[in-house]
C-alpha cells in the first residue's frame, strides 16, 4: 500500500521497479503484458533487497544517524526504536513494520547495547 504522505515518490519508485520487471521478461509477451499492470503486492516483493542496508562495522564512526542525521548518538537511536516499538504495540505507529513492535529494549539496555555496537569498530591505531 502506498504511503499517502509520499505518493509522488512512491509512484516513481513503483514505475522504475515495474519497468525493470517488464524488461526482465523480454521475449515473453504474455508475461510482459501481465507485468505492465504491476500490482502493488508484486512490486513490494520485487523491491525487496533493492536498497543496500549499511553494515554495523564502524557504526559509531558514521554519526549523525538516520538519513536525516537527526540523531547524534547511538543511545538516541536506541531510544527512538524503543519508543517506536511501544507505539507500534499500542497501534499508534502508522506505516511501521510489524517487526518493530517486537523490539523490547528498555532505557537500562541503551548504554550496554551502544557499547557493544561501538566494539564493532575497526582498530585503526
Amino acid at each position: 500500500m502506498l504511503n499517502p504522505d509520499f505518493p509522488e515518490t512512491q509512484l516513481k519508485i513503483s514505475r522504475i521497479i515495474c519497468d525493470d520487471q517488464v524488461s526482465e521478461a523480454r521475449g515473453k509477451p504474455a508475461l510482459q503484458a501481465l507485468l505492465r499492470k504491476c500490482p502493488q503486492d508484486q512490486l513490494l516483493d520485487a523491491a525487496s533487497a533493492r536498497f543496500k542496508t549499511p553494515g554495523l562495522r564502524d557504526l559509531s564512526h558514521s554519526a549523525p544517524y538516520f538519513h536525516t542525521g537527526q540523531f547524534d548518538t547511538l543511545e538516541a537511536v536506541l531510544a527512538f526504536y524503543a519508543k517506536a516499538s511501544g507505539l507500534k504495540r499500542l497501534g499508534m505507529l502508522r506505516n511501521g513494520a510489524g517487526e518493530i513492535g517486537r523490539i523490547t529494549i528498555i532505557p537500562a539496555d541503551f548504554s550496554p547495547l551502544a557499547a557493544f555496537l561501538r566494539s564493532l569498530n575497526e582498530d585503526y591505531s
